[in-house]
Formats: structure tokens, sequence, C-alpha cells
């Protein structure tokens, strides 16, 4: 599954640059640039990243459902026109994936009190946003929807869930640098920017 989504990201990408069907600049970039988002908020999250991790796939695996609820598939004969049969409206469709929910908060609500366990919600509760805009964002661009599409609605809001968590749980205090740190690590240094 994630191989065939890192594909479509990279084929969408080609598609919508060029007329080109293959991989090419636009495909390695977009690739690239998803890579290193993810690896700098990962660096970001420390403890927090396992949570981050299972939350931003729950919300990346939403934000196509709500593309296939919400616009057109553009290639009828095209590879996700299985979704398209298949489809049981987005209520049926969401349902295996928010029965998740429940668990992650209550698994939220074992930890102690404190920053850990808000550190924990937030990363969940940002998610959300990437879910419902890039399947807006992307439908409107193309006009509707497609199977690579789908593809880069997964791997976009995942990779946009993880960021948005590290931006909004890492401690900057904790980041910041003094004259005993003989290194820096670059998402330290990019935090020291700012």
């Amino acid at each position: 599954s994630r191989r065939r989504h890192t594909r479509s990201l990279c084929d969408w990408s080609s598609d919508v640059c060029s007329s080109d069907l293959r991989v090419g600049a636009s495909g390695s970039q977009a690739l690239a640039m998803v890579l290193l988002l993810r690896g700098g908020a990962l660096a970001c999250l420390g403890a927090v990243a396992p949570p981050a991790l299972v939350w931003a796939a729950l919300w990346g695996r939403v934000a196509p459902l709500l593309a296939m609820a919400r616009f057109p598939y553009l290639r009828p004969g095209g590879s996700a026109a299985f979704h398209r049969e298949h489809w049981a409206g987005l209520a049926a469709e969401l349902r295996p994936s928010l029965a998740v929910v429940p668990l992650l908060l209550i698994s939220a609500m074992a930890l102690p009190d404190g920053p850990l366990r808000l550190s924990w919600l937030a990363a969940g509760l940002t998610g959300v946003l990437p879910a419902l805009l890039v399947p807006q964002w992307l439908g409107r661009r193309l006009g509707g929807h497609s199977g690579d599409s789908y593809g880069a609605c997964v791997e976009w809001g995942e990779t946009l869930a993880l960021l948005l968590s590290a931006l909004l749980v890492v401690d900057r205090k904790s980041t910041r640098l003094n004259s005993s740190h003989t290194v820096i690590s670059y998402a330290v240094f990019c935090l020291k920017k700012k």
C-alpha cells in the first residue's frame, strides 16, 4: 500500500507538471520534498513521533475517502475505478477508520497527565486539517480525482499531519542552543533561526 501511494504521488506530480507519463523531475522532486518534510517533522517530534505516525496514517487514509465523496472520478477506465464501483457512501467508508479514534484517545488517556498526553492529543487533532484540505485542493486543481491523486492525498495528508504536529508539539525552549552545544542538528538549527 505504501509503495503504491508513493508511486501515485510521483505519477500525479509528473502528470500535473508535464504530459510525459513517466515519472520525471516533478515526481522525483515531490518524493524528495515529502521525504524531507517527514524526516524533519519526525526529528522534531522526538518521543511524540510514534503516536504522531499512527495519527498521520489514520488521517492520510481518510483523505482519499473525502476526495471520493466530494469529486468526480476523472478516469472511468483507470485503476482506481474499482473504488468507485464498490463505494458504499462516505459514512460506511469512514466507519472502519474512525473506529480507531476511540482506541487512540483511550491510549492517550492512559498516559500520565502532562505534556506527553497533551502532545499525543494534539498530534491526533492536527491531522484533521490536511485530511480535509488536501483532497479539496487537489480536486479543485484537477476538476476531480484519479487513482494517482487519491494516492497523493494519502501521502500529502500524512506528511502535512506530521509537519503540523511537529509545529504544535515541539517544546521550543528545550531546542534552544547555548554555547555548550558543539553540534547543531538541522532540525534544531531551523527552529533556532525562527
